[in-house]
């Protein structure tokens, strides 16, 4: 088998367990047919779409639809990104916590000047965003329009909290943090952290918070500002 029919099918296995945490067999093998036939090959990023046209073909409540959404990104998580061995659909649920999951790959850092504190912040959200990609670039939608209700209530004046969701919008220079204390970097990082919640769900975000503190501990800088105490 090749490597792209490996991981077309390794996919395919994660999706059915997201599916089966949600649904039916019968429900779930539906939504299997139409991801063979509408998005394995055109579009395997689309998850979002699936879910809503899947939704839309049986009807799911919102609860419903969102439960699935969410049990679909922790399935690609653990076991697309992840890399675990794939156990049968049948009677799994998606895991409930983020120690059960398996440790993503590492990302690469791209390295910014500043202080010990800023470097560290900047290897964070970068590692988050990276994170999100993993799972499906149109999660960042999701991402963006949380981050844009926040504004107001995640303890950063309207300033910064332009600042970081033109960031997460655009990939916009996180500059205007440079100079912030920790206190202000922290108020950031954990609306940033909401946001992921609201928009890939608490499990997977746990997750990328884990990875993305792996990758910013790595840096020269986290022996002087270790990465946990934006947390």
């Amino acid at each position: 088998m090749s490597t792209k029919s490996a991981d077309i099918t390794r996919r395919r296995k994660a999706l059915h367990i997201g599916l089966a945490g949600a649904l039916d067999e019968s429900q779930a093998q539906i939504g299997l047919r139409l991801w063979d036939q509408s998005f394995a090959l055109q579009k395997p990023g689309a998850i979002i779409e699936f879910v809503a046209e899947l939704s839309s073909q049986l009807s799911l409540a919102p609860k419903l639809r969102h439960e699935m959404r969410m049990g679909i990104y922790q399935a690609l998580l653990k076991y697309d990104a992840g890399h675990e061995p794939i156990p049968e659909a049948n009677g799994v649920r998606p895991v409930h916590t983020a120690s059960q999951m398996a440790p993503l790959p590492a990302t690469a850092i791209a390295r910014v000047s500043g202080t010990p504190q800023y470097v560290v912040f900047c290897a964070l959200l970068q590692s988050l965003m990276d994170g999100l990609r993993i799972v499906e670039a149109v999660a960042k939608h999701d991402l963006i329009q949380s981050l844009q209700k926040l504004s107001g209530r995640s303890g950063l004046d309207f300033g910064r909290h332009h600042a970081l969701t033109q960031w997460a919008k655009e990939d916009a220079p996180l500059g205007a943090f440079a100079a912030e204390s920790e206190e202000v970097l922290a108020q950031a990082v954990h609306a940033l952290y909401i946001a992921f919640c609201e928009a890939v769900g608490p499990v997977a975000t746990d997750q990328l918070l884990a990875r993305a503190v792996r990758a910013a501990e790595a840096l020269p800088e986290a022996a002087r500002f270790p990465p946990r105490r934006l947390l």
